[in-house]
């Protein structure tokens, strides 16, 4: 049975949310993904592992709000949690069939910022 956009997503967002075992995402990941956010823009997944490898992602939590899923992509839109920090976020993950070759994050990053700095 092929593994769908969607299913893919999810299992990426449980590996990075989990904050362990990251080196799990290196088989989600096609060898050129794209990763593109407001704070981050990584060429290959080499890359967008060191950075996280660089500066871990701990202590956080989502909440799914909504998914949709189309022929080779899938979006999740969730409720980022850190702490007292919490702001709406979406994916965009583009499939190749079975890896992703693309994330796209958006959120409104001036908002992360002021609640990081009343914290």
């Amino acid at each position: 049975m092929p593994i769908t956009p969607l299913t893919l997503a999810m299992q990426y967002l449980d590996i990075f949310y989990s904050g362990e075992n990251l080196h799990r995402l290196k088989n989600l990941l096609d060898d050129h993904c794209r990763f593109t956010g407001p704070f981050m823009d990584c060429r290959s997944a080499d890359e967008y592992l060191q950075a996280l490898t660089t500066d871990p992602p701990a202590s956080l939590s989502y909440t799914v709000l909504q998914t949709y899923e189309h022929v080779d992509s899938a979006c999740v839109i969730y409720q980022f949690e850190k702490g007292s920090i919490s702001t709406p976020m979406a994916q965009l993950f583009e499939t190749n069939g079975s890896s992703i070759k693309r994330i796209l994050l958006i959120f409104d990053s001036a908002a992360l910022v002021r609640q990081t700095a009343i914290t």
